[in-house]
């Protein structure tokens, strides 16, 4: 049993944490001729909170604002003997460095220059390619689920996964499905379990996301596909509020080809966002001060489907195999095990009479078996069974978020998020409907992140979070008895969460029974801590910082608890017979229950410069350092296999308690040895000490202007 932890290191990988996403203001200020004024004070003001940041250009008339969350904003800037300029509706998105020339005009202070801001057409001042998703074509663009990882696939390399349940649902420039990363308001939801998201917040409490899918900063790390950023929404202070519904219903389809009749469908999607500042009335009034976001998503589903499946025919459930034919159109002898002579053709000596099994000679689990396997309903046809039944969906999110400003210099925002689903699908391991399977998957978020500005050009965030998935298969139809026992299969099993169906599978005819993985759990934590200091010094914008993430991952391993029969036709040549004869071609069955307690913990430590070399070039230099030792199990059960000393290694024997005495019964004496005995970590794999992830990037604009840049990148990432 020791041996159910191998093979999991591959699945977990290491994740990223990042920075709260926000956004870079730069650019310079010059006069009417073009020449340069150093010394202008810029205040940049968010029109959604009202807060206020300062800055002033430098020598040359640069200026550089970081550390913006994304929203629109209005720029006044101000220097003796110049009028004043006011530059309104300024949108800064999600990671976006947004370069700006500020023109000052002759005059006096007291007079102004308002103009609109007009964004550039493309990234002007970094390597990295993507793309963002703005709020207005989120909240206008079709979306039938409502999930906003849809929009995706809008961007230039960005394709669907095929490659079946595990990792994400995008293919980034080729790369594996789980080398994509999430982060959501700086917090990595990366599931290293199943390489895709933990949690997904309601859409409408999404302000924008960007999906860069390569040549990105060395404060990104780990995996080496895509990064999927997602900014939240922070409230204001004006009071909004939204609610919707969407409703879908069978009466608008059309009957599927090959359905019966019309397949049932009742969807409903439902949910409300409000956010304002936080007023208690005579108490507390949170203007330009204190703001909340709560938002609330659900959907309820009810949606027909169906499978075409082969079952047993009336004949082949009474023993008659006069009619079974194989794929050349010939009737298939059926043999007699306790005949003697051969059975080449139908009537042969060591044939069945007739072609056909007496009932006298049915096994009796067989037949109570049989009582659970359906008729046929198709009759005639190749698949003479179409199984119809409801799959059915209960989901709920929620996510309520604080921001509040401490000071002037000092700020925080505590975010709350809670998913859970409660699906039930039909056909869960067979085409047959009368097996179906309960799920309850819960998924949790909670973060805070502190934000001080230290001196006008300084800045620190720190960040601590905490995200939990909890996938659990609940229930089956048959989970509330013991079959295996009281059909006579199987030992009495005297764990109730155990129980269920036996899966029977019967070649050539659709299988029966529960599938074998219930009851399946597992749980995933992640426990992330950052901290990014941003320093901006003249042409230098210089971000250094850390981030450490500790993964728990618990998972108990049944997989065949309730046994699994096979009959292959390995006694009388039609597998149907050999059910009815209870003559089996292997059977398994699985005793007790191991549970994996798996730890992995990763360090990073990054320093990235964004370098202003001449007005028109930009570079993007940074080094990234990964420390990731592999995972360990709570118990020392972790194994691998050493080709040099041709021997399966176990980490420790405290938690396989009388190893040698299991090894030997299973004959396995002298193949296997103890990793501690020959000196190797609780890892079974050495740490690695030297993975340098460098990354280089330019951003050149040949011509001074906007509208034509050239851009590049190089970096590595350890996964």
């Amino acid at each position: 049993m020791f041996c159910r932890v191998c093979g999991l290191s591959a699945v977990l990988a290491a994740a990223l944490f990042a920075q709260t996403p926000s956004a870079t203001l730069v650019g310079r200020v010059v006069d009417a001729s073009g020449g340069v004024v150093p010394g202008a004070r810029l205040q940049i003001r968010d029109l959604n909170t009202n807060q206020t940041r300062a800055a002033q250009s430098h020598e040359d008339g640069t200026f550089a604002i970081p550390q913006l969350p994304p929203s629109e904003y209005e720029l006044t800037v101000e220097k003796a003997g110049f009028r004043r300029l006011v530059k309104s509706s300024i949108a800064l998105q999600v990671e976006q460095v947004l370069r700006l020339e500020l023109r000052l005009e002759l005059g006096e202070l007291s007079q102004s220059v308002e103009v609109r801001a007009e964004a550039p057409p493309m990234n002007t001042d970094h390597g990295a390619r993507g793309d963002t998703v703005s709020i207005d074509e989120k909240d206008n663009m079709p979306l039938p689920g409502r999930s906003f990882g849809d929009l995706a696939y809008l961007i230039a390399g960005v394709a669907p996964n095929s490659d079946g349940g595990y990792g994400s649902g995008y293919i980034v420039n080729g790369a594996r499905g789980d080398n994509t990363n999430f982060v959501v308001d700086g917090v990595s939801t990366y599931n290293r379990r199943s390489g895709n998201l933990i949690i997904q917040p309601p859409i409408d409490a999404m302000r924008e996301f960007k999906m860069e899918t390569s040549g990105y900063s060395a404060e990104f790390g780990r995996l080496a596909g895509g990064l999927m950023t997602v900014a939240l929404k922070s409230g204001g202070n004006r009071l909004r509020g939204s609610f919707f519904e969407y409703f879908r219903n069978e009466r608008f389809d059309a009957r599927g080809a090959f359905d019966l009749e019309k397949a049932p469908m009742h969807r409903n999607q439902f949910g409300a966002t409000v956010d304002g500042p936080v007023v208690i009335p005579k108490i507390y009034s949170g203007r330009d001060r204190t703001f909340f976001l709560a938002s609330w998503e659900s959907v309820r589903q009810v949606r027909g489907q169906s499978r075409r499946a082969r079952v047993a025919t009336p004949l082949e459930r009474a023993g008659d195999f006069t009619a079974t034919r194989d794929v050349a159109g010939k009737v298939i002898p059926l043999i007699d095990p306790l005949a003697t002579g051969a059975c080449t053709a139908p009537g042969g000596p060591g044939c069945f009479p007739g072609n056909r099994i007496p009932a006298s000679r049915f096994h009796p689990t067989a037949l109570k078996l049989l009582s659970y396997y359906p008729e046929e309903n198709r009759p005639g046809e190749a698949y003479n069974y179409i199984g119809m039944a409801n799959e059915r969906t209960s989901n709920d999110s929620l996510l309520f978020k604080i921001d509040h400003r401490l000071s002037e210099k000092d700020s925080f925002a505590v975010r709350y998020m809670r998913t859970g689903a409660n699906p039930f699908s039909p056909f869960r391991g067979t085409d047959l409907p009368q097996f179906g399977i309960w799920y309850r998957n819960r998924y949790w978020l909670a973060a805070l992140n502190y934000t001080r500005s230290i001196t006008p050009v300084v800045f620190n965030e720190f960040r601590a979070a905490f995200t939990r998935s909890n996938d659990l298969e609940l229930r089956t139809r048959y989970s509330d008895r013991d079959f295996g026992s009281l059909l006579g299969i199987t030992p009495p099993q005297p764990d109730s969460r155990l129980w269920g169906f036996p899966s029977v599978a019967i070649r050539d005819l659709a299988t029966f029974g529960d599938t074998k993985e219930f009851p399946k759990r597992a749980a995933v934590n992640n426990w992330q801590f950052a901290d990014t200091l941003t320093w901006v010094r003249g042409r230098h914008l210089l971000k250094s910082g850390f981030d450490v993430l500790r993964t728990q991952y618990f998972e108990p391993w049944n997989r065949d608890v309730r046994g699994t029969l096979s009959f292959q036709g390995r006694w009388t040549n039609v597998p149907m017979g050999d059910f009815l004869l209870g003559l089996l071609h292997s059977s398994s069955l699985q005793r007790g229950t191991v549970t994996n307690y798996l730890y992995l913990s990763s360090y990073s430590w990054f320093a990235q410069d964004d370098f202003k070399v001449t007005p028109r070039l930009t570079l993007n230099l940074g080094l990234r350092y990964e420390l990731s030792p592999p995972l360990s199990e709570k118990y020392g059960r972790i194994v691998n296999f050493l080709p040099h000393l041709n021997k399966i290694v176990v980490a420790s024997t405290a938690g396989v308690p009388d190893l040698d005495a299991k090894l030997a019964a299973v004959r396995l004496a002298g193949k296997v040895a103890v990793g501690t005995d020959l000196g190797l970590p609780p890892a079974l794999v050495r740490t690695r000490y030297r993975d340098l992830a460098p990354r280089l990037g330019f951003a050149w604009r040949p011509f001074g202007g906007t509208n034509t840049v050239v851009r590049g990148g190089y970096g590595i990432a350890y996964d």
